[in-house]
């Protein structure tokens, strides 16, 4: 919580977006509406810092942002339509260099591997998932790329297995301490001492 990768993320999509290769990337949850106030809601935060309204065509109904300059493009997914249907159309994403996918613990594996076996564009060299996610219990599919180790008090850590295919950053609210409220940063802090197995 509070470790800025939605903001990282979605500052990411807007430098690749403004590029001249291709790009075209997706913003992904579980549930397609969930988008809408999390990475969609970002990704307009960042298109405003920096100024570049003009530059976009960004349509609020389908969650599309079209970068005029070029043509690349950010649509938004989900895996499921609504919550208790299993129906996802990811053929759709014909074309896809990158997809960020928020709270990807959410995701079934089954649903995550039917995505990565659809990415496939000869457009670009480079296709790239990235998933954002708070650690899940020990036994998620999630980690199977990654070592857990005996950390602390029965609490394990992540270690990525040796695989050039993955990049693995692990952070906190303390690497974004310049944007956490005191009173937010006082309140974390304080279950260290009444609620250390949630802390």
């Amino acid at each position: 919580r509070g470790r800025g990768g939605s903001f990282t993320a979605t500052q990411y999509f807007l430098h690749l977006i403004t590029q001249p290769e291709y790009f075209r990337g997706y913003f992904m949850r579980e549930i397609a509406g969930d988008v809408r106030e999390s990475l969609w809601r970002d990704f307009k935060d960042r298109v405003e810092e920096q100024d570049l309204t003009d530059d976009f065509d960004l349509n609020e109904s389908t969650m599309t942002a079209v970068y005029r300059p070029t043509g690349n493009v950010i649509l938004s997914r989900g895996f499921k339509k609504s919550s208790g249907n299993r129906t996802a159309k990811l053929k759709s994403l014909a074309g896809a260099t990158h997809v960020v996918i928020e709270e990807a613990e959410e995701i079934s594996q089954f649903d995550f591997r039917q995505l990565d076996d659809t990415l496939r564009t000869k457009k670009s060299e480079n296709i790239q998932i990235i998933r954002i996610f708070n650690p899940p219990s020990k036994n998620h599919w999630i980690w199977e790329r990654y070592n857990l180790t005996q950390a602390i008090d029965g609490y394990y850590r992540a270690q990525p297995k040796n695989d050039p295919q993955l990049l693995s950053i692990f952070s906190t609210y303390r690497d974004n301490l310049q944007n956490i409220h005191k009173s937010s940063l006082e309140t974390w802090e304080s279950y260290k001492r009444s609620d250390p197995e949630y802390y």
